[in-house]
């Protein structure tokens, strides 16, 4: 990625930096002695997981009661050992991607094993998701004729929606492979690393029964689980792969990157842990009176002895690279095996545990029509109090929330302890705001937006109004540039990636007033369509697909609120006239039917007072207000834009 011309930052700001110098080639030194003790790190993480899943699957087997139907030992060992393969290719293909995007070089060699690593172990899960998928399919098939088990295995790939979960995951991943081989640019990579993750949200949606309570925050837990656990390991595999001849001078810049990345994985690791054990143990106590609870307090032990070696091993370890040439090398084999092996301890631990049945049962009879709905008995009805005390924690904007406002802080930190002051306002805007945010997704709107309308509408449109309002004004991209200097080793960093998505055409064209605003009017309005909020209320895809593209139009408009170039006075009016007729439209839309998605709201309460007219009528006063708050706020930064008078911008 090329570099902005000295003086900007190449996101509109000012920048303190006077000269960026040309970017050097990392240099890979001559091999050092015992390099090749490096390589047992992968073979002792996936020795030490395969190990691990069959003293555990031998364990649990022992301690359940026989079966009506047996598959055989081939099919009861073989689903938890290649799902432990399954996740550690996934890692693979995850890690790849973020050492060949952010930690080398394009042009270096270790760039190109690097996306070898990803093209194999994508090719790698996709096969093990196939086996996983066929083995699945005997367990709940049971014993069946060969001349049927074709047929019927089609049909449960495509038909059920377990097997068609493993056939999307199949596709992506062999469209990952073919793409790792095909193109290595950045911008592939960064899709490349969408489609990764995406591939995981399969596996997140077979990780809890659909129809079970907290379906929505199971999945969410478990698809932020698995995808930093899998850039934690993967990550750490990667490097180690494309560094075989790699000296001390090369690592200590990328063993402080990799400390940062293993610190935020570490954090969402445990948080989303943590989420997905609340809602599958009945009791503390569980976690020794039952299999499940023993193997996940393994699971806790070994998180924490990874967290803690890591720490240790590196504090140690960065600063003592360069000066210490003798002993490097001994000291990084040390660090990475003493880690493989952890990590390996915990991806087995971590297959027979998604294999054991939790304590706390997941499916019920459904009996009342939100239990049928929703999966989970109906609240207690709505009034003040709840605002305090009703909770439905969201893992992923939660997890967003946490880590947006410990970020800022840091930044805020490095700013002050490098003499530069920030004012306090901003700070207070953008805490506030994700404040309000984690409270919108976790908190009373987010608990009863699957019973009240008016919930569900309230919650977005303020979601959308804080971005706008509060969250744009504390500038975070202007503290992105004060704070995070370019990279000068030829690598891709915040600053390199931000830079190369503001120089985009794509980029140009939507930041223009008129377009971002009318994008934003268009996700404002579909997220209220009838089809929308079905989604939104029944998938967990669907929520976080509807909350996901609000905030980012949110964003998109902010971001040019935000701009410094002036605009002619004839595009702020064609903006607001847009940004108003949208909000027209929407009250328009919701208010045309006496109840919005009557087989939903009109039902749900079981008759709760004020019945579903009155939430509708809540719901369509509160779409007018704040969206004339929005209107009013949008307007006046438009109005105090700078103006040129000429030509469009």
């Amino acid at each position: 990625m090329a570099l902005p011309a000295a003086g900007t930052d190449g996101i509109g700001d000012p920048s303190p930096m006077t000269h960026v110098p040309t970017p050097p080639r990392l240099v890979f030194p001559v091999p050092a002695r015992g390099r090749w003790r490096r390589l047992l790190a992968p073979f002792v993480l996936v020795g030490a997981a395969l190990i691990v899943v069959m003293l555990l699957s031998a364990w649990v087997l022992g301690n359940r009661p026989a079966l009506l139907v047996d598959t055989g030992a081939a099919v009861t060992f073989g689903l938890p050992l290649v799902k432990v393969l399954a996740n550690l290719a996934a890692a693979g293909t995850i890690g790849g991607l973020v050492v060949a995007g952010t930690f080398l070089p394009q042009e270096g060699p270790a760039h190109g094993r690097a996306m070898d690593v990803t093209a194999v172990s994508a090719a790698v899960w996709s096969v093990l998701t196939g086996i996983y998928a066929v083995l699945t399919f005997i367990t709940i098939a049971g014993p069946i004729r060969a001349g049927i088990f074709g047929p019927a295995l089609g049909q449960y790939l495509t038909q059920v929606s377990l097997g068609q979960s493993s056939t999307v995951t199949i596709l992506l991943t062999a469209i990952i492979s073919v793409g790792a081989f095909a193109s290595r640019r950045p911008v592939s990579i960064l899709i490349l690393m969408i489609g990764a993750f995406a591939a995981l949200i399969p596996l997140a949606l077979q990780g809890h029964a659909a129809g079970a309570g907290g379906h929505r925050t199971a999945a969410a837990a478990l698809w932020l689980h698995v995808g930093f656990a899998g850039t934690w390991i993967g990550t750490l595999l990667v490097l180690v792969i494309t560094h075989l001849r790699a000296g001390p001078g090369v690592l200590q810049p990328f063993l402080r990157r990799f400390s940062f990345l293993a610190l935020i994985c570490l954090i969402g690791v445990s948080l989303s842990g943590a989420i997905s054990a609340s809602l599958r143990l009945n009791s503390v106590s569980e976690l020794v009176s039952t299999d499940y609870g023993v193997i996940l307090l393994l699971k806790i032990v070994v998180l924490t002895l990874l967290g803690a070696a890591g720490y240790g091993h590196r504090r140690w370890l960065i600063n003592r690279l360069p000066v210490q040439a003798g002993r490097w090398n001994a000291v990084w084999v040390r660090l990475v095996i003493s880690e493989g092996l952890l990590m390996g301890i915990a991806s087995g631990a971590a297959a027979v545990l998604a294999r054991t049945p939790p304590p706390a049962g997941e499916l019920t009879i459904a009996v009342t029509t939100a239990e049928k709905l929703t999966g989970q008995a109906l609240p207690s009805a709505f009034s003040a109090p709840r605002l305090l005390d009703s909770f439905a924690v969201d893992p992923i904007w939660l997890t967003a929330g946490i880590f947006a406002i410990g970020l800022y802080a840091a930044g805020v930190h490095r700013l002050r302890q490098a003499g530069t002051s920030w004012p306090v306002r901003r700070s207070a805007a953008w805490i506030i705001g994700w404040a309000a945010i984690i409270y919108l997704t976790n908190a009373a709107p987010a608990a009863y937006e699957n019973y009240l309308f008016a919930a569900y509408a309230t919650s977005h449109l303020t979601l959308v109004t804080l971005v706008v309002v509060v969250i744009g004004a504390g500038k975070p991209l202007l503290l992105v540039s004060r704070t995070i200097d370019y990279r000068h080793d030829g690598t891709d960093g915040v600053r390199e990636w931000l830079d190369s998505a503001a120089a985009t055409k794509i980029a140009d064209l939507i930041r223009h007033p008129v377009v971002a605003t009318t994008i934003f009017v268009v996700c404002l309005i579909t997220a209220f369509a009838p089809p929308m909020i079905i989604w939104s209320l029944d998938d967990p895809v669907g929520h976080q697909w509807n909350t996901s593209q609000l905030f980012l139009a949110g964003c998109l408009l902010v971001c040019t609120l935000n701009r410094t170039h002036p605009i002619t006075r004839g595009t702020v009016a064609t903006a607001m006239a847009v940004l108003a007729a949208g909000v027209a439209v929407l009250v328009l839309l919701v208010g045309a039917a006496p109840v919005v998605l009557p087989e939903w709201y009109g039902v749900i309460g079981d008759g709760w007072q004020p019945g579903p007219t009155l939430d509708h009528t809540v719901a369509i006063v509160s779409l007018a207000a704040i969206g004339t708050i929005l209107l009013a706020t949008t307007s006046i930064r438009f109005l105090r834009s700078p103006r040129q008078p000429g030509a469009r911008t």
